[in-house]
């Protein structure tokens, strides 16, 4: 019962004595908690607005496309250089 409030599947399969598995239950974090956390951190470090009742919500998984940011690489190879410079 325990494993399942952790969303864990009813044919889940621990391996262990009691108190390892206790252990491996209560040390789980539950998908939907880990999937907050996880865009939470993610809107904080990158400046993003997240519609939390799209991505949480009741209506399944929302898939939206996310471009991602251009990498300048004239700025990469020079900064590659001068990491090289400073150890040679």
């Amino acid at each position: 019962m325990r494993a399942r409030l952790q969303g864990f599947p009813d044919d889940w399969q621990f391996v262990g004595g009691i108190g390892t598995v206790a252990d491996q239950i209560g040390n789980a974090v539950v998908p939907a908690v880990g999937q907050a956390m996880g865009l939470a951190m993610s809107s904080a470090v990158k400046g993003w607005e997240i519609d939390w009742v799209a991505m949480m919500g009741g209506n399944g998984p929302v898939r939206k496309t996310v471009v991602p940011s251009s990498i300048d690489m004239a700025w990469t190879e020079l900064h590659q250089s001068r990491q090289i410079e400073k150890i040679a």
